[in-house]
């Protein structure tokens, strides 16, 4: 089960300072209207590293369901 994250902690974990990250997320398409503040589910945690990356210690494999 993939725990729920907010967007703080998914910033932390791609090595961005958070209001740097919310502010790349505001400027993706495919983002901007799909992430809203708060807890994040599976399936957007998905979109966000889809478009920036898996970083160490987060398993692709682990959102192949998603």
């Amino acid at each position: 089960m993939i725990p729920l994250k907010n967007l703080t902690q998914i910033a932390r974990e791609l090595t961005y300072n958070p209001k740097t990250f919310f502010n790349h997320v505001r400027r993706k398409p495919k983002l901007k209207d799909e992430i809203e503040p708060g807890l994040q589910p599976p399936r957007k945690q998905k979109l966000i590293y889809d478009e920036f990356g898996y970083p160490p210690g987060v398993n692709r494999s682990d959102y192949d369901d998603v």
